[in-house]
Formats: C-alpha cells, sequence, structure tokens
C-alpha cells in the first residue's frame, strides 16, 4: 500500500504487529485463543472501514497520503476491536493448580480397575460390552451385528424380560448371536446350532 501512495509502510506495520500480538496472545481463563478466522474477518472489517472512510476518493493530496489520515480512526473503531477479541469456550491453557492427568484413557486398560459402572444404555455403536456369558463365548458367538450394534446377551440365553422396542431392548438387538444366523429367535432356540453341533 507504501508503493501505491496510499498508505505509509509504517502505519501498515503498527496493523500487523497489532494483529500478530492479539493472535500470539495468552487468553483469559475460560476464553479461547483469538482465532486466524477472527483475524481475517477483522482485516476485511479494516478495508471496509477504510473504504467507506474514503468515498471522496484515494488520490495523494496536500495533506498526504488518503489512508494516512483515517486508517487509526477505522483501526480503532469498536467495530473492530470487537473482532479481535477472545471468544469464550474451553480454554486451552492450563491453570497453574491444574495439571494433566498422568494416564490417559486407553481402550487397552480399564479406566476404573475394580470398580464396576453397573448396568446402563450404551450410546453408541463402539462402546464397551458386558462380558459375554460361557454358554454364547462356548458356542461362537458373536458380541455385535454386522452393522456394529451391540446384541442382547439375555435375549439369545431366553433369560431377558426388558422392554423391547423396534427388535431391541436397552442392552442390544434381540437376534441371534450365532454368526451364521442372525435371525429373530434366541441362540438356545436357534435351529443352525443344533444342526452344526
Amino acid at each position: 500500500m507504501d508503493r501505491a501512495n496510499l498508505l505509509e509502510f509504517k502505519t501498515h506495520q503498527l496493523w500487523v504487529d497489532r494483529v500478530l500480538k492479539v493472535r500470539l496472545q495468552t487468553p483469559p481463563a475460560g476464553y479461547t485463543r483469538t482465532s486466524c478466522r477472527q483475524v481475517l474477518e477483522a482485516d476485511k472489517k479494516l478495508f471496509e472501514e477504510l473504504a467507506n472512510a474514503t468515498r471522496h476518493g484515494v488520490q495523494a493530496t496536500v495533506n498526504g497520503r488518503p489512508l494516512d489520515l483515517v486508517f487509526e480512526d477505522c483501526a480503532n473503531k469498536p467495530e473492530e476491536v470487537h473482532l479481535l477479541q477472545p471468544l469464550m469456550g474451553k480454554s486451552t491453557e492450563y491453570k497453574s493448580e491444574e495439571k494433566p492427568a498422568p494416564n490417559r484413557p486407553s481402550p487397552y486398560r480399564p479406566q476404573n480397575p475394580g470398580k464396576s459402572k453397573g448396568k446402563g444404555k450404551t450410546q453408541g455403536k463402539n462402546k464397551g460390552s458386558p462380558k459375554m456369558p460361557l454358554v454364547l463365548l462356548n458356542g461362537g458367538c458373536r458380541a455385535i451385528t454386522n452393522a456394529g450394534d451391540a446384541i442382547c446377551y439375555g435375549f439369545d440365553l431366553g433369560t431377558c424380560t426388558n422392554k423391547v422396542n423396534a427388535g431391541r431392548c436397552d442392552r442390544g438387538y434381540h437376534v441371534c448371536a450365532l454368526p451364521k444366523c442372525g435371525k429373530h429367535h434366541a441362540y438356545v432356540n436357534c435351529p443352525t446350532k443344533s444342526s452344526g453341533s
């Protein structure tokens, strides 16, 4: 912009330094760091304000370059300053008294060894399932359907008393756990099991 004789380099460099400072500044607790998207939006807004302030033209005059006269006012408008503020959210910085957990959860290590979570609904397809009963395990049964949904062990043993809705209870689908079967009958009553044994 200095070469186009619109704005002095030093004045523009003040803006660049300010944006970099805001971008690298550590936010207060409970706020996130100013994002690149916010910086981009602030820069766009600055040029819109500069365009509005220089509608009379951008030719150099006796008073100086056209943007030198209005740049500081436009850069300090509340609309501009607001765009560079850190936004509320989970801070990525650790507080001085907080420390990261020494043991991260892992799929290979139980999170609470020795503690049982009890019975409950599974929320997703890849959640851990209860231990498969030996009768089903020895029969070569599977714990999930081909789609990755849980299968109710109680149904396959003929002991499930839970409410069934759309072919499943809160523990899983009511289908045969035998991989070759998967039909809507219990494993203990499966005709495929008796013919395969």
